[in-house]
């Protein structure tokens, strides 16, 4: 118990980190919006978790 989040707590740390993504004007969505993930981040085309961001940046 306590090992991850809900459906709801998911949803609600989701939103906050790509409403922060959406409002920093240095973010690759701000000036790439049209990104999506490449083969090299992304273990499916187009889709990835946060666990393959933290893979592809290194810190895990």
């Amino acid at each position: 118990m306590g090992q991850a989040l809900g459906e709801v707590g998911g949803r609600i740390i989701g939103e906050v980190l790509v409403g922060l993504l959406e409002r920093d004007q240095s973010s690759y969505l701000r000036r790439d919006p049209g990104f999506r993930p490449a083969s090299s981040v992304a273990p499916t085309p187009g889709q990835f978790d946060v666990g393959d961001l933290l893979t592809f940046a290194g810190v895990v």
